[in-house]
Formats: C-alpha cells, structure tokens, sequence
C-alpha cells in the first residue's frame, strides 16, 4: 500500500468526530440561557401536565412544577373522583410550600367509547400481526393478554364483521371478525388457558384469572375477575329474581362446603356455576385481529370504521359512538353530558376547581347545558375541546358561550381530513384571539419522549409554529402520565418555549418595526372586534403601546374579576404581566393566561402603599430592577370590581 493511501486512510479515520450528550450540550448553553432568562425574566406559554393516580403525590406536583409545569390537568377518563381530591389536597400543599397558585382542569370523561382495564403489570398488550384478540361489552372483566373490556354495553350492535376499530386515535387498527357470545368466548379461553388439577381445582396464575387461593372469589362468564366492589354492588342490588335465586345458590353451596375436609368441592361447584349457561341475556364479544404489530392499552377511545359506509371523500371517516345511545350525524340528539359527568361537576363545585373541560361538545348547548348543571353562581370555568367536525362546523357559537378553547387535534384527524388540519387549527387560533379567549393545544406535543430523551426536529418545528401563532398553553398528555422521562419532557418543552420566544423579541427588537398590529413580541395580534371597545380594553391596549414605548419590564394590573388580565394577555404583552387580587380563585384562573403571574393580597386599599409593596416583591423575584419602567393598570375607585381606568408608568 503505497503512502499517499495510507495517509488518506487516517485522515478518513481522523474525520470522525464525537457526539455530545444531552447532558453535556445542556451545559455548554447554560450561561446563554441564563442570558435569556435575565431577558425574558419569564416563559410566556404556560405548560400543562397531565396528572394520574400513579402520579400525584406532593413530589410529584413539586417536581412537575421545578420542571416547567404551571398548570395541572385531571382527566377524569382515567381517573376518579378520589384521585382528583388526592391530587388537589396535594397541590394545595406545594402551593402553600412554595408561595404560588396553580391552576387545575377537570376534563369531563364524555361519551366516548373507551377500553377498559388491563390486570398487567404495564397494562398493555403487545400484539403481532394476524393476532386474535377479543373485545367484551362485559364492564366487570379485568383484562389479560386474549381479552378485555369496553365501556359500551352495544358495541356488539354497532359493528359488523369487516368494519375496523381504531384504537388510541388510529394507532392501532382491530379488524372485526365475528361476534360472539360469552359463553363461546369462555369456552375458547379454556382452551387457551387450560385448568391443571393439583391436589383440588388450581386455576392457572394468569394475569386476569384466580388461583384457588382466593378463596370465594366468583367469576363472570369469561373465566375473568371481578372487581371487588362490582361484585358487592351486584349482590347487594339484585335487579331481578334470577339474580336473588342465584345469589342464594352460591350462599347454599358455600354452606355444603364448610363441612368439607378441603375446598375441592367449594372450588368445583364455583367453577361451574361461573360457567353454566345462564337463563339471562349474555353479554356481546368482539372477536378481532390484529391489522399489523401493535401494543394495546388500557383506557384508550375507540373509533369504529364502517366496511358499509365506505370512504368518503377519499378519507376514512371515523365515528366515536356513545355509550348507550347512538351517533347522530347532526350532533343535535346526543347530549355530551352523560351522568358520569353530571356526578363530576357536582364534585368539581364541591372541591372548587378552577376549570372545567367539556368533552365531545358539538353545539352551544352542550356548553350551556354544563354551565346550567354548574349554576349562575359557580365561578368555575367552562373550557370547550374541539374534537369533531361537527363541533368544527359549530366553532363560532361554541366560542362565543365557552370561556376557553381546547384543540384536540388527535380527535380531529379522525373527523377531517388530516391535510385539512393545520389550516383549521390555525383559523380556530386567529378567531380566539378575535374573540379574547384563551386557546391551548393538546396531544401531539412531545409524543417521541414518551419514550426516548430527545425529541424529533419535527416536533420542535410544530411547536414554533405553535407559539408564533399565539397559542396560550400546551398540553402534555402521555409524556407525564405513563412516560419514561417526565421531567425531561417538562424541561425541554419550557426550554423550547424560552427559546422561540427570545428569539423572537430580539428579532423585532432589532428590526425596530413600527406597524399597529404588531406588538413588540413580534405575534401577529388581530385587533379585538369591538365596535365600542371598553374602557378596561382601552386602558389594556394603552397599556400594551406604553411597554413598546418604554422597553418597560413589567406590568402590574390590581384586578377584582380578572377580566383586564384576560386582555392584557390576549393582547400579547412583550413583558410577564403580574395580576394582584384579593381571591384566590381569581389568582388561580388568571394563571391559566399566558404572560400571566398572581400574587393574592389582603386588601385593595391604599393603592400607593399597596403598589409600593408589590414591587418590592417583584425586586425579590427578580422580575425588575432598579431602573426598570413599570406600567400599572387600576381602578381610581378603590374596592370596585370592575372599574379599571387608570393607568400609570413609574421608574423602579
């Protein structure tokens, strides 16, 4: 080999260079984003996390919060009403450690058809292409690697063989089989897990099945348990004199045994009775395959692809079915508001949470039938999530009775045409600006950490996108409820946020623009449709020119109903907007704006002294420094609600 190759070869050897890890790179930035930090003194897009039972503890909520998260969502889909009191009594402690509010929405379950439960340790499935897999309409079954529960008792009447489940948005793909009934299903899961006696009847230790050491355990007709207390809610309201008669059997054969010197024959006579055929109606099963490898999980919606509706519009139309009732076209005949849910706001007023989420909303109705259960006095929030065409088709009537918008775009690119969906999403945005009312993204944010540690440059680019056009917050779903890096995730969206939003105010600083309807933050602000603007959006849009004037780093604004926040912050303040009030209720849903920080004090008179008192705690925090312009919005009528007409601007 001749020299001149010898020498190409370790130059091709020397060429490679080293990868930094996330850790290191994260480090070589810090001093710059330091430097953004002292600029922007704080985020302006609010995060939100989404908390379950296996995450809401006080570490949890304090961890969350160190990490970026400054709202907390329960969504009661997966969750009760005794992990959302443990979630709030648990926030309220981290609020009180740390000296800060956090907002709280509850999303209403709706009407959407969901899986039930897996008993595994992941509560998932993995299925390989061509894998049988069974659906049951039985709510009681707990479900293992062949079968689980769903919560619509039609099911059974609403699919047909060759129509396709969509599961988890489209993810996962059922192809429906046939439909059979329990005691088939129970006879084909025997085969599939067959018994092994050993010194009397031992059920074979699979997740989902028990052993006879459970003792009187009963069984339904799948071979599956039941949950203890379906189990004492069905045996202390009979709904028939079968049930009673049955019930005294299984009492009468527990009474034979006791004489018995083992519990083969209690065990026998138990494992018979779950499977005799039974004079009442049998549940449905949804025998299905697997269109392609997949994992299944538990609580995930389903969405049901009609084989006889065929492709409209060339694009696969999916319909979310109700439970009990059936869809309907127009969305007028479905109310969205099921019992469920009415028992949840009952319990939301009760604990005072600050908003609520109204699931599957199609009409203005829905939004007002939910405001009627809550009553004129309830302070709490309604929030509307866009999550099918007709609730598209209906926005502007939606928008104008809803106190906040939530897009859910993994609902809608199952409803429309998924091309069609940055540009309707884009609309809704604009048209909440218009309408001064909060708007926040959901699903999709970071979905790529759910398991791994960096994110995709696509997601990234999304949530630009996201922040340019103005959005207020964004949600996190998955990533903090089962993810395998939470607070990674949390950390890397705010630090994403940070970073958009610094650089577009140096951006605009620097082109030093001067046009109406851009602000200094560079965020394109539509201007409020308001043909005879108040005085508080008067007084919120002086205010907004006075910070572009002055390069000024605060604004503080007293308020007693949060209204002038709400305008402060839809109008894209460039600098953190600090909201003083005496309610804590009012501190909490203000913070639910973009921009916006709240502080709760004791009284509102004695505005000069009061104000001094408020910048000092500003100093403290490290929002001004002396030198510093601040604006300052209030009412000259000390102890009014809603009076705002004054406005000043002072020198630290």
């Amino acid at each position: 080999m001749s020299a001149v190759n010898l020498t190409m070869k370790a130059e091709r050897k020397t060429s490679f260079s080293s990868v930094k890890s996330r850790e290191q790179l994260l480090e070589s930035e810090a001093a710059y984003f330091a430097h953004e930090i002292k600029t922007m003194k704080q985020r302006r897009t609010k995060i939100i996390a989404t908390l379950c039972d296996s995450v809401s503890s006080v570490d949890d909520i304090r961890s969350f919060l160190q990490s970026g998260m400054d709202i907390i969502r329960v969504n009661m889909a997966y969750c009760d009403q005794k992990t959302l009191e443990i979630i709030m009594k648990n926030k309220a402690i981290v609020e009180k450690e740390l000296g800060c509010f956090i907002p709280i929405i509850m999303d209403l379950r709706g009407n959407t058809l969901r899986l039930g439960s897996f008993d595994l340790p992941r509560g998932e499935v993995p299925l390989k292409k061509g894998d049988e897999f069974r659906i049951s309409t039985n709510k009681k079954i707990r479900g293992n690697e062949h079968i689980i529960s769903c919560d619509c008792s039609d099911l059974g009447k609403l699919v047909h063989p060759g129509d396709k489940l969509l599961v988890d948005y489209g993810r996962n793909v059922l192809i429906v089989k046939s439909i059979e009934k329990e005691s088939e299903t129970s006879v084909v899961l025997r085969e599939k897990c067959p018994l092994k006696y050993n010194k009397g009847l031992v059920l074979q230790k699979l997740s989902g099945f028990k052993s006879a050491s459970h003792g009187d355990m009963p069984f339904n007709h799948a071979g599956l348990s039941m949950s203890s207390n379906e189990e004492d809610a069905s045996e202390t309201s009979p709904k028939s004199r079968d049930s009673i008669d049955e019930r005294d059997e299984i009492n009468s054969e527990k009474n034979e045994t006791t004489t018995e010197p083992t519990a083969r024959i209690s065990h026998r006579r138990r494992f018979e009775y779950a499977f005799k055929k039974k004079k009442k109606i049998e549940k449905d099963v949804i025998v299905c395959e697997a269109e392609s490898d997949c994992v299944i999980q538990s609580t995930k919606p389903i969405f049901i692809h009609s084989s006889t509706l065929g492709l409209r519009t060339g694009v696969m139309k999916a319909k979310s079915f109700s439970v009990n009732l059936p869809d309907s076209d127009n969305g007028e005949e479905l109310s969205c508001i099921n019992v469920r849910d009415i028992k949840d706001l009952n319990h939301a007023m009760k604990l005072d949470v600050d908003s609520i989420a109204i699931t599957g909303a199609r009409t203005k109705k829905d939004v007002e039938e939910a405001r009627f259960i809550l009553g004129p006095k309830s302070h709490i929030k309604v929030i509307t999530k866009i999550q099918n065409a007709v609730a598209l088709e209906n926005f502007d009537e939606i928008l104008e009775v809803s106190d906040g918008i939530i897009i859910s775009r993994n609902y809608l690119s199952l409803h429309i045409p998924v091309e069609k969906l940055f540009f309707k999403q884009k609309e809704m945005i604009q048209k909440c600006h218009i309408a001064g009312k909060p708007v926040t993204i959901v699903s999709q944010v970071l979905e790529s950490m759910v398991q791994g540690l960096v994110p995709t440059s696509s997601e990234v680019n999304d949530i630009a996108n996201l922040i340019l056009d103005g959005v207020d917050s964004l949600t996190l779903v998955t990533e903090t409820t089962y993810g395998s890096h939470k607070k990674e995730t949390l950390e890397t969206l705010s630090r994403i946020c940070f970073e958009i939003e610094y650089n577009e105010v140096t951006r605009r600083q620097k082109e030093a623009r001067s046009i109406d309807n851009i602000t200094q933050t560079g965020y394109i602000v539509p201007k409020p449709n308001i043909e005879k603007p108040s005085t508080s959006q008067t007084i919120a849009s002086c205010a907004i020119k006075a910070v572009n004037d002055t390069s000024a780093s605060l604004i503080i604004a007293f308020t007693q109903t949060g209204s002038t926040i709400l305008k402060l912050s839809k109008l894209r303040s460039p600098c953190p907007i600090l909201a003083v009030t005496i309610s804590e209720k009012i501190a909490r849903q203000v913070s639910l704006l973009a921009s916006v920080t709240a502080i709760r004090v004791g009284s509102m008179y004695g505005k000069e002294g009061l104000l001094q008192k408020v910048v000092n705690i500003a100093k403290e925090k490290n929002w001004v420094q002396s030198g510093d312009f601040v604006v300052v919005t209030f009412g000259d009528v000390e102890g009014v609600a809603g009076k705002t007409n004054s406005l000043k601007i002072i020198k630290v």
